[in-house]
């Protein structure tokens, strides 16, 4: 396991600890009694819908578990957001059409977001030659087309 799928398991685990109403299985989120505030509704909501699976016939990955693999192979490589974008339509359009999977890099961080797992905001070139990170981080321009940042 992933040390963001750990960290998620532990996060809905204390959610769903004792401090919090438990529901059975056959309960809907919508059913629950009005001692929950309506932000512990949400991410209720929010955490069935991260434990939906990728597509109905689906038996390997969740939502969760998808984005945070492709989101894992995206920080990993440095890839560019442009790139990554490109890279989810096409995962995407290869899935069934009733996948779950976000289209683009900015829906699958706000999924992230709701989960605590936050983002640094790196600078890349207009042409996607370098990101400006490590040893470009200080540039002003590209050293590979001379682009300014």
């Amino acid at each position: 396991q992933t040390s963001e799928h750990e960290a998620y398991e532990l996060f809905r685990t204390a959610f769903m600890s004792n401090d919090f109403k438990q529901t059975s299985q056959k309960e809907n989120v919508d059913d629950l009694e009005d001692t929950e505030s309506q932000e512990e509704i949400e991410f209720r909501k929010k955490l069935e819908d991260a434990e939906t699976t990728l597509y109905s016939t689906c038996e390997n990955y969740t939502k969760v578990s998808a984005i945070m693999g492709l989101y894992r192979i995206k920080v990993k490589s440095g890839m560019s957001e442009n790139y990554f974008d490109q890279l989810l339509m096409l995962v995407s359009d290869m899935l069934p059409r009733d996948n779950v999977l976000p289209k683009s890099t900015d829906q699958m961080k706000k999924f992230l977001k709701v989960f605590g797992f936050g983002y640094d905001i790196i600078h890349a070139n207009k042409n996607d030659c370098i990101l400006y990170r490590n040893e470009y981080k200080e540039l002003v321009s590209c050293p590979r087309c001379t682009d300014s940042r």
